[in-house]
Order: structure tokens, then C-alpha cells, then sequence
């Protein structure tokens, strides 16, 4: 079964899969979720205290609505908005936030000069740069502050999910899957045992990947629905090993799109230039750090006019 192609309707459906197992969980993607979020509480947090009373704010590509939440936490006073191109996103935790799903940041359904400031937390980089910079300056009031935190491609995140996607891949081209739907096509007429070699691939997924679990929960998994098949019958197993493999694509769909998205110095500086070109004032980027060394660039800066 061949995985479907990078098209607009998968994409948007791969990112609502992954905001509705998320849900409103702050860790997403974090490489050391605890420690890190705290650094992007702090700096959510941060950037809400020197709001002006009652703002507008849009998040851009909010996803699951973290920034927001962090937002309102500190100044329930603030109208807050975010979009985000998912056709659908999972309800936020308090009221005074709205979420928009199905919105890209290339063509945002608002008025000119609608908010007084806009965030975006690992967002703002997966958008068509240019365009996405003048719709924001489209729509942001004169002197509107507005603060992105934005994937580092040198960063710790990007590293661990490299060794995922590497995970993954070796699962995707290992054969497993479909040696296990011929299998559990081979029991319509033999009852089989599970053969042995599928033990075996889950001490070797263990042995190649030791820091990266994917490979082996994958090979785990596949073992199970083949044992489970020897009850259930072929065509439920087979529809169960299509959904892993649906799951493994769609995964390794958001892991190279964030490998895509993501900024090292020179490509940060260029974002910052096309903000300023469409009249954003950017200021010089800078590192994010966490426990593992940086993991993202903070670009701020405001409207001129």
C-alpha cells in the first residue's frame, strides 16, 4: 500500500491527527518537554505582561492552542485568536480563547489592522514566508508587537527527530509490514504460527536504535496484531497493519516537514529581512537554549506604521 502524496488535504489532515492525539498537552515535539516548557511558559508569559489592557492577539498556526493558554493564564483580559490551517484542532481550556481551524497564514480572513499583536510557537516557519509576512503586516495595527519562536534546524529537537525519522524508515523499507499481510493472507487457508523472524525483528529494531524506541514499539506492535490474528482473522489483522503503516507515513510526513521548516542562521536572517520588507521591524534573532544547548530562534519585533 503506497502512503498518499504530500497534497494539501494530507497535510492538513496529518497535522489534525497530530493536534487530536496531542490535544491540549503543552509538550508536543519539546526534546526535554518539562524543562522546556517552562523556558517557553516563561517567555509566553514574558511577552503577555508587556501587552497593552484588553489586546487582540493573533497566534498564527496555533495548533493546539499553547501559546494562547499561556497567554490568557497571566492576562485574562486579552481577546485572543488563534488559526491554523488543520481542518480541525482540539477545544481549548478556557473560554476566552477562539480557535480557528482550516485558516492559512497566506490568506488571513480578517480586516486590515485588526490586532494589536501576534505570536506564533513552531509555526510561522512551515507558511509561504513572504506572503504569510505581508499578511501579517496586513492585519497587525501600527507599532503591534509580535514574537515567533522558530524551529532551529541545528537544534537538539531537530537532531532527535532525525534518529526517529531514520527509525522509522528502516521499518517502512524492512519489509515487516508486508511480510506480516502475507501472513495473515496465508492463515485463510493454514493456521500459522506467528513465525519467529518477527521476534527477531523487534531485538533488532532494540539493537539499532537504542536511543530512539519508534523502530521497536513499531516491530512490537506488528508481532501483537499477527498473534491477535491467529483469533481475530485475516482481514481484521490486514486492516490493522494498514492502519500502522498509515500511521508511520503520516508521521514521517510532519518529521520532514519540520526538517524542511526549520532555520539555521543564514535562512533566520532572511526571515527577519522578509518581515521587514513587508513592513514588520524585525530584531536580530536569537538562540533559544534549553537543557540540551538551543532548540530554537526568538524573532520579535513590531509594525512601523
Amino acid at each position: 500500500m503506497d502512503p498518499p502524496g504530500p497534497t494539501w488535504e494530507y497535510e492538513r489532515s496529518a497535522w489534525s491527527g497530530f493536534w487530536a492525539g496531542l490535544g491540549t498537552s503543552q509538550g508536543g515535539c519539546l526534546p526535554n518537554a518539562a524543562a522546556t516548557q517552562q523556558l517557553l511558559r516563561s517567555i509566553w508569559q514574558g511577552f503577555a505582561a508587556s501587552l497593552a489592557r484588553d489586546a487582540c492577539v493573533l497566534d498564527l498556526a496555533t495548533g493546539n492552542g499553547a501559546v494562547l493558554e499561556q497567554l490568557v493564564s497571566v492576562r485574562p483580559d486579552l481577546s485572543l485568536i488563534g488559526i491554523d490551517y488543520a481542518p480541525s484542532l482540539p477545544a481549548p481550556h478556557f473560554k476566552a480563547i477562539q480557535l480557528r481551524s482550516g485558516v492559512s497564514l497566506e490568506h488571513l480572513p480578517f480586516e486590515a489592522r485588526s490586532f494589536d499583536a501576534a505570536t506564533s510557537q513552531f509555526g510561522f516557519e512551515y507558511s509561504d514566508r513572504s506572503q504569510a509576512s505581508a499578511e501579517l503586516a496586513r492585519v497587525l495595527r501600527k507599532d503591534a508587537p509580535f514574537l515567533f519562536i522558530v524551529h532551529d534546524r541545528s537544534g537538539s529537537l531537530l537532531a532527535e527527530n532525525r534518529e526517529r525519522m531514520r527509525a522509522l524508515n528502516w521499518i517502512k523499507t524492512s519489509g515487516l509490514l508486508d511480510k506480516a499481510r502475507g501472513v495473515a493472507n496465508a492463515r485463510r487457508t493454514t493456521p500459522l504460527a506467528t513465525p519467529a523472524n518477527f521476534g527477531e525483528a523487534c531485538r533488532d529494531a532494540r539493537n539499532l536504535f537504542p536511543q530512539e524506541i519508534a523502530a521497536e514499539e513499531i516491530a512490537v506492535a506488528i508481532l501483537q496484531t499477527l498473534d491477535a490474528g491467529r483469533v481475530a482473522g485475516p482481514d481484521p489483522t490486514i486492516a490493522a497493519l494498514d492502519e500502522i503503516e498509515s500511521r508511520i507515513a503520516e508521521e514521517l510526513f510532519l518529521l520532514q516537514s519540520l526538517d524542511r521548516a526549520a532555520c539555521d542562521q543564514s535562512q533566520i536572517a532572511e526571515l527577519a529581512k522578509l518581515l521587514d520588507s513587508a513592513g514588520l521591524e524585525a530584531s536580530k534573532p536569537q538562540p533559544v537554549a534549553g537543557p540540551t544547548g538551543p532548540f530554537a530562534w526568538r524573532l520579535a519585533g513590531r509594525r512601523r506604521d
